[in-house]
């Protein structure tokens, strides 16, 4: 699996829970555990789309602080129908988590534990733990007109 981290916090998560070799990428404010300060970092001021093409990751989870989930939802969509912008393939769609960062990660309180256990629900699917969709969901499939 390779996974990119682009908030601190989910970066001590992933490592936490025994992920760290799977780091592809990371946030320039990514320095916790030590180990990760070698990810090749991957946010510029914009996150250029070429930048996740090349990365080829297995799962993208986006989480940006003070939006919903269905907020998320609705920003991305209009983002990605921009000429150039965010541009995913059709499979990295099927495989981005779209969460509610604000509830579960950006805080700190005792939903981050409720965090840490979404990022393994979504690391690793079970049937028997489905993710409410107030908490995270998958970006695709996409219509066809944004397909790349």
């Amino acid at each position: 699996m390779r996974i990119c981290s682009l908030l601190p916090s989910a970066t001590e998560v992933i490592a936490a829970l025994g992920l760290r070799d799977e780091l592809v990428g990371v946030s320039h404010e990514c320095d916790y555990p030590p180990s990760v300060r070698s990810v090749p970092i991957m946010v510029e001021p914009m996150i250029p789309s070429d930048g996740l093409a090349s990365a080829a990751l297995d799962i993208l989870i986006v989480m940006p602080c003070g939006f919903s989930v269905e907020r998320t939802h609705a920003e991305m969509l209009q983002l990605m129908q921009q000429p150039g912008q965010w541009q995913l393939s059709p499979t990295l769609a099927e495989h981005t988590y779209l969460v509610d960062a604000s509830s579960y990660f950006s805080r700190p309180g005792p939903r981050l534990i409720d965090g840490i256990e979404l990022l393994a629900a979504i690391l690793h699917p079970s049937d028997h733990h489905p993710i409410h969709e107030s908490m995270a969901r998958r970006l695709g499939p996409l219509p066809i007109h944004q397909h790349p």
